[in-house]
């Protein structure tokens, strides 16, 4: 069982995202709306498993993860995005994220994802 954060400025796929880890038997440590909040509630839950949307109000998804693996450099950063561009996908990938998964999101999607980070 992982235990997961979820960070998306959409309370919709937040609790889309929420619903899939409850189904899949991992807990969801908290839900936050921006990248500022996922730095702080990673300080404080040490989750197994964060998930970033890179589009989101102050601190985008992409300086949120630069942000955490510089503080924590274990940490591993699932991108999910309705973005498709090729640019932010290397760029999230070249700054640490573990994987990159594009909106709509689904259960089969998201087991894919575990099972290429082993979880």
């Amino acid at each position: 069982m992982e235990r997961i954060l979820i960070c998306d400025d959409s309370p919709f796929f937040r609790l889309l995202l929420k619903d899939i880890f409850l189904k899949l038997g991992h807990a969801v440590v908290d839900e936050v709306s921006n990248g500022a909040e996922a730095v702080q509630a990673y300080e404080y839950y040490q989750p197994s498993l964060v998930t970033l949307d890179i589009a989101m109000p102050g601190i985008d998804g992409i300086q949120a993860l630069q942000l955490l693996l510089k503080a924590f450099p274990k940490a591993k950063v699932i991108i999910i995005s309705g973005n498709r561009s090729q640019d932010l996908l290397y760029q999230a990938l070249r700054s640490g994220a573990k994987y990159y998964i594009t909106k709509p999101i689904t259960e089969e999607k998201i087991r894919e994802a575990f099972k290429q980070l082993n979880l």
